[in-house]
């Protein structure tokens, strides 16, 4: 699985710093991807050796915006974990590709 997106902030501070806007605590995906070059090397090796890595990216961004709250979830803790709530939120997403990949 690929790294989660970094909000580049303490999440909960945030909002509550923002409670009329939290659109004011969402980073734009390009600056919450870290090590954009690694993530191109790790598919790319994955190909080469058969194996799956799971972009968890379009859990998390969506039109070039990472959002800090998801379906009434706030999705990181503090600057950088993600919430237990939200962590649960993305079984579905991630399960069937985990279940392929396990099946090879």
């Amino acid at each position: 699985m690929t790294d989660t997106p970094q909000p580049g902030k303490n999440v909960p501070d945030c909002l509550a710093t923002h409670t009329r806007d939290i659109s004011a605590c969402n980073p734009e995906q390009q600056a919450a991807i870290e090590f954009p070059d690694f993530r191109a090397m790790e598919q790319k090796v994955a190909v080469r050796h058969g194996a799956v890595v799971i972009d968890v990216l379009p859990a998390f961004c969506a039109n070039g915006v990472c959002p800090t709250v998801i379906s009434d979830q706030i999705v990181y803790f503090d600057s950088s974990h993600i919430t237990a709530g939200y962590a649960k939120s993305l079984v579905p997403f991630i399960q069937p590709t985990l279940k392929k990949a396990l099946a090879h």
